[in-house]
């Protein structure tokens, strides 16, 4: 597959906003919208053995409804840079990742925010050694999850071996699955966005 650099991400950024889209770009964000909702993105970029957070921030007059990742370096082989979080923080999207190679890496997060009233929920899944398990965090009555993330423990001081099968909308929630590899008990959280009707 082809490597997809920083600098071709601001361009597909750029194509979107000759399409139409209303786009801001500056040093580490941008933001597109259109007439419901509108997405903004946070770049960080990850000096070698250490974290770091990218944060997208929804505009005033929106809420945060789903967000996710853009992990660079996984582009062209496989990944050594580990994403610890993925979920809605706040009025945006925040990924926090770990970067244990000896290269700076380049890490986006992209938020999707909407004029409508959202909640959270979140449930903790417990996986001990050598099992999988599975974290669902459901929206309550009246309301409809529009999107959803996970945080994983294991990898916000190294990278992990704590695998995650999937994050993903199931029902009327969000469902993580992990695999834990490890000789310890580990924790993933699920956290979904649920949008009220």
């Amino acid at each position: 597959m082809r490597a997809i650099s920083p600098k071709n991400v601001r361009q597909v950024l750029a194509v979107a906003a000759g399409l139409g889209l209303m786009l801001t770009v500056g040093a580490s964000a941008a933001q597109a919208s259109s007439s419901s909702q509108s997405f903004s993105t946070g770049i960080v970029t990850l000096q070698p053995g250490t974290q770091a957070a990218a944060f997208a921030e929804c505009p005033t007059g929106t809420v945060v409804t789903g967000g996710g990742f853009l992990n660079i370096d996984a582009f062209d082989s496989a990944t050594d840079v580990a994403i610890a979080a993925s979920w809605s923080v706040s009025n945006g999207w925040q990924v926090v990742a770990f970067n244990p190679t000896n290269t700076p890496q380049t890490v986006h997060a992209r938020a999707t925010c909407a004029p409508t009233t959202t909640q959270t929920r979140v449930a903790v899944a417990s996986l001990q050694p050598g099992t999988q398990g599975t974290a669902f965090a459901a929206c309550p009555t009246g309301t409809v999850v529009t999107g959803g993330g996970f945080l994983n423990i294991d990898a916000f001081d190294s990278a992990t071996d704590v695998a995650i099968a999937a994050s993903r909308p199931v029902d009327n929630g969000w469902q993580v699955i992990a695999f834990n590899a490890t000789d310890t008990p580990q924790a993933v959280h699920a956290r979904a966005t649920c949008a009220v009707i």
